[in-house]
């Protein structure tokens, strides 16, 4: 057993576990899913996406990775990956901790997918960047909401005179 697998299709899909429950948010750090695969899901991990997301990735930054099952239902993809039948049915099981998710310039300006500013929302701290390691370690992220909590603060006092 075991994940091979690109940030790029994680985000674009969702990830499971031998159950097919999904166990983690897929916009974490990636190391955060390795760790989450290893030490509580016994490396029994997939990466489920449909073709489009998988197309959406550029080929160059796929590096070579090809899915090992290929599905037209639902039911033949957990066949296919000796998931329990059913197990596309029910509950979200994600651990729901992230550190960070929101792409913002230095003052702090959420960007759209495109990298441009989105007019209004600001965001720092956790909501915007964090830093991973083994997992969170507690104050961690004081300091980079301070610094840029501040800036996106004046930035967005600014944007209002």
């Amino acid at each position: 057993m075991g994940i091979q697998t690109i940030p790029g299709y994680m985000t674009r899909g969702i990830v499971v576990n031998g159950h097919g429950q999904r166990f983690i948010n897929e916009d974490v750090y990636p190391g955060l899913v390795g760790i989450e695969a290893l030490y509580r899901q016994g490396m029994d991990v997939w990466v489920v996406l449909d073709e489009e997301a998988f197309e959406d990735v550029p080929e160059a930054e796929r590096w070579g990775l090809q899915p090992p099952h290929v599905a037209e239902t639902v039911a033949e993809l957990e066949k296919g990956m000796g998931l329990p039948e059913g197990a596309a049915v029910g509950g979200d099981g994600a651990a729901v901790f992230t550190l960070g998710g929101l792409a913002t310039d230095d003052e702090g300006r959420v960007r759209d997918r495109d990298g441009g500013p989105i007019a209004g929302p600001y965001a720092a701290g956790r909501a915007s960047s964090g830093l991973h390691g083994g997992g969170y370690i507690s104050g961690t992220s004081l300091g980079p909401g301070t610094c840029f909590g501040r800036r996106a603060g004046c930035a967005a006092a600014g944007a209002q005179q």
